[in-house]
């Protein structure tokens, strides 16, 4: 499971929203030291990013993203642990994109938003 953290840049300040998703994630080695991993959130979107392995932890290569619940995420580092049958990690990211909000009276509108967040998570091997 992933504990998402979104700082969200408005016009009259910053606000913190939380949310949290649930992923499947598939962990698949290349026969190096590079990793893939698949996630498919129940938020929406799947999420395909590779990572360096060294020892029990591995680090996040640059230039990944991914569009779930119609934000792309960029991301800017990302390590994880490995232990056992499970991984516990850390991902910073900054994103954009359109969402559709419900205003005072209930009329809905979509707006852009952009900010930065973090995803941390242990997954555990089913």
């Amino acid at each position: 499971m992933d504990m998402v953290t979104n700082k969200l840049t408005q016009e009259s300040g910053s606000k913190t929203t939380t949310a949290t998703e649930t992923s499947s994630v598939v962990i698949t080695k290349d026969g190096t030291n590079t990793i893939t991993v698949a996630a498919s959130s129940d938020a929406g979107g799947d999420c395909v990013t590779h990572a360096t392995v060294s020892g029990d932890k591995f680090t996040l290569e640059s230039g990944e993203s991914c569009v779930t619940s119609g934000l792309t995420r960029s991301f800017t580092s990302g390590s994880a642990t490995l232990s056992g049958s499970s991984y516990m990690g850390t991902r910073s990211f900054s994103f954009s994109g359109s969402v559709m909000v419900t205003l005072d009276g209930g009329a809905t509108r979509t707006v852009s938003i952009m900010g930065t967040g973090t995803s941390t998570g242990t997954c555990t091997k089913g």
